[in-house]
Protein backbone atom coordinates (compact mmCIF):
# COMPACT_ATOMS: atom_id res chain seq x y z
CA UNK A 1 0.00 0.00 0.00
CA UNK A 2 2.85 2.34 0.87
CA UNK A 3 4.46 1.68 -2.52
CA UNK A 4 1.26 2.56 -4.36
CA UNK A 5 0.89 5.76 -2.32
CA UNK A 6 4.57 6.64 -2.90
CA UNK A 7 4.30 6.14 -6.67
CA UNK A 8 0.99 7.99 -6.81
CA UNK A 9 2.45 11.02 -5.02
CA UNK A 10 5.58 10.89 -7.15
CA UNK A 11 3.52 10.56 -10.35
CA UNK A 12 1.32 13.50 -9.24
CA UNK A 13 4.37 15.70 -8.51
CA UNK A 14 6.00 14.89 -11.85
CA UNK A 15 2.77 15.61 -13.77
CA UNK A 16 2.25 18.84 -11.79
CA UNK A 17 5.79 20.01 -12.55
CA UNK A 18 5.53 19.21 -16.27
CA UNK A 19 2.11 20.87 -16.47
CA UNK A 20 3.38 24.06 -14.82
CA UNK A 21 6.37 24.20 -17.20
CA UNK A 22 4.04 23.79 -20.18
CA UNK A 23 1.55 26.40 -18.92
CA UNK A 24 4.19 29.04 -18.16
CA UNK A 25 5.96 28.51 -21.47
CA UNK A 26 2.73 28.70 -23.45
CA UNK A 27 1.74 32.09 -21.97
CA UNK A 28 3.62 33.77 -24.80
CA UNK A 29 6.20 36.46 -25.00
CA UNK A 30 4.88 39.85 -23.87
CA UNK A 31 5.97 43.23 -25.18
CA UNK A 32 5.35 45.56 -28.11
CA UNK A 33 4.10 43.72 -31.20
CA UNK A 34 3.58 46.73 -33.49
CA UNK A 35 6.25 46.65 -36.24
CA UNK A 36 6.31 50.45 -36.65
CA UNK A 37 6.97 51.08 -32.95
CA UNK A 38 10.42 52.13 -31.81
CA UNK A 39 10.50 49.35 -29.21
CA UNK A 40 9.09 46.54 -31.40
CA UNK A 41 10.11 43.07 -30.24
CA UNK A 42 10.10 40.25 -32.77
CA UNK A 43 8.24 37.15 -31.69
CA UNK A 44 5.89 38.85 -29.24
CA UNK A 45 2.61 36.97 -28.99
CA UNK A 46 0.89 39.23 -26.43
CA UNK A 47 1.01 43.00 -26.85
CA UNK A 48 1.28 44.57 -23.40
CA UNK A 49 0.52 48.17 -24.47
CA UNK A 50 4.08 49.44 -24.05
CA UNK A 51 4.69 50.44 -27.69
CA UNK A 52 6.45 53.78 -28.20
CA UNK A 53 6.02 55.63 -31.48
CA UNK A 54 7.87 58.54 -33.09
CA UNK A 55 5.19 61.05 -32.22
CA UNK A 56 5.32 60.08 -28.53
CA UNK A 57 8.75 61.70 -28.23
CA UNK A 58 7.22 65.15 -28.76
CA UNK A 59 4.24 64.86 -26.40
CA UNK A 60 4.24 67.35 -23.55
CA UNK A 61 4.47 71.05 -22.82
CA UNK A 62 6.95 73.15 -24.77
CA UNK A 63 8.26 76.69 -24.46
CA UNK A 64 7.91 78.46 -27.81
CA UNK A 65 9.73 81.50 -29.14
CA UNK A 66 7.74 82.92 -32.06
CA UNK A 67 9.71 85.36 -34.22
CA UNK A 68 7.76 87.16 -36.95
CA UNK A 69 8.54 89.97 -39.40
CA UNK A 70 5.07 91.38 -38.69
CA UNK A 71 4.87 91.02 -34.93
CA UNK A 72 8.41 90.76 -33.60
CA UNK A 73 9.28 88.15 -30.98
CA UNK A 74 6.84 86.67 -28.53
CA UNK A 75 7.00 83.70 -26.20
CA UNK A 76 4.32 81.25 -25.19
CA UNK A 77 3.80 77.64 -24.25
CA UNK A 78 2.36 74.97 -26.48
CA UNK A 79 0.95 71.56 -25.68
CA UNK A 80 1.70 68.69 -28.01
CA UNK A 81 -0.57 65.65 -27.91
CA UNK A 82 -1.26 62.55 -29.99
CA UNK A 83 -3.48 63.41 -32.95
CA UNK A 84 -5.30 60.12 -32.62
CA UNK A 85 -4.67 56.98 -30.59
CA UNK A 86 -4.35 54.93 -33.78
CA UNK A 87 -2.12 57.45 -35.58
CA UNK A 88 1.51 56.81 -34.72
CA UNK A 89 3.26 59.60 -36.60
CA UNK A 90 1.12 62.71 -36.12
CA UNK A 91 0.61 65.09 -33.23
CA UNK A 92 -1.39 68.24 -32.64
CA UNK A 93 0.04 71.48 -31.31
CA UNK A 94 -2.24 73.73 -29.26
CA UNK A 95 -1.32 77.23 -28.15
CA UNK A 96 -3.22 80.46 -27.64
CA UNK A 97 -0.38 82.35 -29.32
CA UNK A 98 0.18 80.26 -32.44
CA UNK A 99 -3.19 78.51 -32.70
CA UNK A 100 -3.71 74.84 -33.40
CA UNK A 101 -1.65 72.88 -35.89
CA UNK A 102 -1.41 69.34 -37.17
CA UNK A 103 2.14 68.01 -37.31
CA UNK A 104 3.59 65.01 -39.15
CA UNK A 105 6.74 63.62 -37.55
CA UNK A 106 9.49 62.00 -39.61
CA UNK A 107 12.36 60.84 -37.40
CA UNK A 108 14.10 59.12 -40.32
CA UNK A 109 15.15 62.46 -41.83
CA UNK A 110 14.60 64.50 -38.62
CA UNK A 111 11.88 66.73 -40.05
CA UNK A 112 8.36 67.70 -39.15
CA UNK A 113 5.61 68.95 -41.43
CA UNK A 114 3.82 71.76 -39.63
CA UNK A 115 0.41 72.72 -41.03
CA UNK A 116 -0.68 76.10 -39.66
CA UNK A 117 -2.12 77.62 -41.81
CA UNK A 118 0.05 76.41 -44.69
CA UNK A 119 2.56 73.58 -45.05
CA UNK A 120 5.97 74.28 -43.57
CA UNK A 121 8.82 71.88 -42.99
CA UNK A 122 10.64 72.08 -39.69
CA UNK A 123 13.87 70.61 -38.42
CA UNK A 124 14.08 68.37 -35.37
CA UNK A 125 17.33 69.04 -33.55
CA UNK A 126 16.69 66.42 -30.84
CA UNK A 127 13.85 65.24 -28.61
CA UNK A 128 13.99 68.51 -26.66
CA UNK A 129 14.30 71.06 -29.46
CA UNK A 130 12.83 71.64 -32.90
CA UNK A 131 12.09 74.65 -35.06
CA UNK A 132 9.81 75.58 -37.95
CA UNK A 133 10.46 78.34 -40.49
CA UNK A 134 7.89 79.54 -42.96
CA UNK A 135 5.88 82.29 -44.55
CA UNK A 136 2.19 82.94 -44.74
CA UNK A 137 -0.09 85.56 -46.18
CA UNK A 138 -1.94 87.83 -43.79
CA UNK A 139 -3.89 91.06 -44.15
CA UNK A 140 -2.44 94.49 -43.54
CA UNK A 141 0.21 96.63 -45.19
CA UNK A 142 2.79 93.81 -45.38
CA UNK A 143 0.81 90.79 -46.59
CA UNK A 144 3.64 88.26 -46.32
CA UNK A 145 4.86 87.32 -42.88
CA UNK A 146 8.04 85.32 -42.38
CA UNK A 147 8.16 83.45 -39.11
CA UNK A 148 10.11 81.02 -36.98
CA UNK A 149 8.79 78.87 -34.17
CA UNK A 150 11.50 77.55 -31.87
CA UNK A 151 10.22 74.81 -29.55
CA UNK A 152 12.27 73.95 -26.47
CA UNK A 153 11.68 71.86 -23.35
Amino acid sequence: MKKILYFSIRFFLIISFLSSVFIFNSCGKKGCSNRVALNYISGVTKDDGTCIFNADKLIGTWNVIHTSTQYGTTTCTATIARADETDNDHVTVSSTEIGDAWVAVNWADMTIEFRNPSYNIGKIINENKFSVDGTYTIGGPNPIDTFNYSFNR
